[in-house]
């Protein structure tokens, strides 16, 4: 605190005593109903793949694989869409693995085999 000095003869000031602020409360966020992509009607666009659906990968550390989407892990709490989803590899590997949501894309003409 900084010093005050009086005129001569002058009663020195008072300063006010110093009170927490109490810092102002935010607004619970409210999350987006979850969306699980099952039918035509819970896509976007083009671009969302459905539950059930292959999948590929485009981009990420497993990009150009193909897969099954199994089922959503986790959702975006602003849109309600999934963040991360399973997908099983139709390769000879048969790995179940977790990507982001984002990064598959519908693959609507394979018809399955490995």
């Amino acid at each position: 605190m900084d010093e005050v000095t009086a005129a001569p003869g002058a009663e020195a000031p008072v300063s006010a005593p110093e009170t927490p602020q109490e810092a102002p409360v935010a607004p619970p966020v409210a999350e987006a109903t979850p969306v699980v992509p099952h039918s035509t009607t819970d896509l976007r666009g083009d671009e969302d793949a459905l539950v059930g659906e292959f999948v590929k990968v485009v981009d990420g550390p497993h990009k150009g694989r193909l897969a099954a989407f199994t089922e959503v892990v986790d959702h975006d709490l602003k849109t309600g869409y999934p963040h991360n989803i399973l997908v099983r590899t139709r390769d000879e590997f048969n790995q179940l693995l977790q990507v982001l949501y984002e990064h598959v894309r519908p693959f609507r003409t394979y018809k399955g085999g490995r």
